[in-house]
């Protein structure tokens, strides 16, 4: 509430959702880092702000650091000024909580995350490509054409916000739009983001039966092919979807999962407030693509 408030000082379109770090996000992250302690975690719960540009950012970030907070502050950490390297950028704050009612959750983090819209916008799509192909992408496991791309598109954004690009990405715009838009060309991500959309949004509205889904992506022929099984079809559905992985050759230009609605529960669950909303990015390639055209 007190994130919602000081928020609609300088945003009219400020999105305040909470967050709570899903259980299987807490046990990849131990196993990251083996000498954390479950205490240490300093994002298990807290609440996330979504503004609309850099400088509405700073001005709510000041109006926490520089304002009156009975909650103690322990570190702010800004990913906009230093960038991650895998082309997160946003701003947390970490407070220890303090209340003066009951001691009972006093000194325990909460964080505070603040980001503009284009940065959500791209976290929300890492979250969805890396959910959706099964690999850990917003941790910087998994494909690292995937990885790279993500990376690039973070400093396509950051230079539209005139912000720092992210480490180990070209400072020279050409050399980066070139690499790129060949892995655009290689991963089709405006292609595959907008054939998830579809296919989540038909399982959010499929008959009350279907619980696993087979979504088949045929990019040459801008195919989506969706079958669905009834939950006691479990083995079916799995014998499936080995069927259409085996038939996939990697020429083919294919892919194909296996979801459940408890998968797409869980999803929905992890962005609430943007669920599967990836077309702010998906615009951001397509200018990408067009403004490499205009260059060539």
């Amino acid at each position: 509430m007190g994130l919602r408030r000081r928020g609609a000082r300088f945003s009219n379109e400020i999105i305040v959702a909470q967050i709570i770090k899903r259980l299987p996000s807490i046990e990849l992250k131990l196993n990251i880092r083996p000498t954390m302690k479950l205490t240490q975690m300093q994002d298990i719960g807290g609440c996330r702000a979504i503004v609309e540009n850099v400088e509405q950012v700073r001005l709510l970030v000041n109006s926490f650091t520089k304002g009156d907070v009975k909650h103690k502050l322990l570190a702010q950490d800004d990913y906009i000024s230093v960038p991650r390297e895998s082309g997160y950028r946003g701003v947390h704050l970490i407070y220890g909580y303090n209340s003066d009612r009951s001691d009972t959750y006093n000194d325990l983090k909460i964080e505070i995350q603040i980001r503009s819209q284009l940065q959500h916008a791209w976290a929300t799509s890492v979250e969805v490509v890396g959910t959706l192909i099964d690999q850990t992408l917003k941790s910087s496991l998994g494909d690292p054409g995937w990885l790279r791309f993500f990376q690039l598109m973070s400093s396509e954004l950051a230079r539209k916000e005139s912000q720092a690009v992210v480490p180990g990405t070209p400072l020279g715009l050409s050399g980066a739009r070139a690499e790129l838009t060949d892995l655009i060309k290689h991963y089709s991500p405006v292609e595959k983001l907008e054939s998830y959309r579809t296919a989540l949004n038909y399982i959010e509205n499929s008959r009350s039966e279907d619980h696993f889904f087979i979504l088949h992506l045929k990019l040459k022929e801008s195919r989506l092919v969706i079958s669905s099984f009834k939950k006691s079809q479990s083995k079916l559905a799995n014998e499936r979807y080995l069927e259409v992985e085996q038939r996939i050759k990697p020429e083919s230009e294919e892919e194909t999962v296996l979801v459940s609605v408890d998968f797409i529960a869980s999803l929905k669950k992890a962005y609430p407030n943007y669920f599967l909303d990836t077309k702010a990015f998906v615009e951001e390639v397509n200018r990408v693509v067009r403004l490499s055209r205009r260059s060539t």
